[in-house]
């Protein structure tokens, strides 16, 4: 969890940089980071698939009554991954206001803001392409 918390506190004063006259940043960083952990989660669900767990099929029948493949994917991306991100962003950092005791403790020393957020955001993209493509190579 404390390099969970890192990059958190990383993305808040990233945010709140660009940001200097608004509250916004709290919007963005939680938007920001519960995407990647949404990407994370799509990673897990590809690596169930790659050892032959099926986790997609019990909510894509859920779905069924929308005819369009598009907006069935879409409704499944946030149903999935973007609102269980949200609230494990949420509860863990902004709840009861508990960002301003990370930002205390997990402070990050002599570091561009924004530096673990950017790795973190490259990690996650390249992890997710890898097992995605291996997942194809293994299945072809």
């Amino acid at each position: 969890m404390k390099f969970f918390y890192k990059i958190w506190i990383d993305t808040i004063l990233f945010e709140k940089s660009k940001n200097l006259n608004d509250n916004s940043w709290k919007g963005f960083s939680l938007s920001i980071m519960s995407l990647l952990l949404g990407i994370n989660i799509a990673t897990v669900y590809a690596i169930f698939i790659l050892f032959g767990i099926d986790v997609i099929t019990f909510v894509w029948m859920k779905l069924s009554f929308i005819e369009n493949s598009a907006i069935k994917n879409v409704c499944w991306s946030i149903l999935m991954m973007f609102i269980p991100a949200f609230f494990i962003n949420y509860f863990l950092v902004f709840y009861n206001n508990r960002f301003y005791a990370l930002m205390v403790k997990y402070q990050p020393a002599g570091t561009k803001k924004g530096g673990l957020l950017r790795r973190y955001f490259i990690v996650t993209f390249l992890v997710f392409f890898g097992i995605n493509l291996l997942k194809k190579l293994i299945s072809n």
